[in-house]
């Protein structure tokens, strides 16, 4: 199971290292997929058709190998897709892993209702 939030720095080769406590629930050869949601699925090769079962038949699906050293390269077409930059931030969601933009994440985040913004916040403030 993957848990977690982790932000890393990918280079200009596409790469980034998967963060260490991600890394120990995944084969070195895995599938990634473009995600509903804007973010890229990373999932181990043995049970990718339970975690990303809406993504079967979709041409929008790869296998990668990850390196020796941790370091997975993504396409740029899925860099385009999810609108990575230099900041990428991983989330380990149980069966799977995401890759992020920070700032869509953020937004994911808010829109799930993880986090609540300042406003939020003083807006349930009552003064007497």
């Amino acid at each position: 199971m993957f848990a977690g939030e982790y932000h890393r720095q990918m280079d200009e080769e596409r790469e980034m290292y998967i963060p260490l406590g991600l890394r120990k629930g995944i084969s070195q050869k895995v599938v990634i997929a473009k995600g509903p949601e804007g973010c890229i699925y990373i999932c181990a090769l043995r049970n990718w058709r339970k975690a990303i079962k809406e993504f079967e038949s979709s041409p929008q699906i790869r296998k990668v190998q990850i390196g020796e050293n941790g370091k997975i390269r993504i396409s740029k077409g899925f860099k385009e897709y999810a609108e990575l930059e230099r900041e990428v931030v991983f989330v380990g969601c149980g069966d799977h892993i995401e890759i992020w933009n920070p700032k869509k994440w953020l937004e994911e985040k808010k829109e799930i209702g993880e986090i609540r913004t300042q406003e939020d916040i003083l807006s349930g403030i009552k003064i007497a």
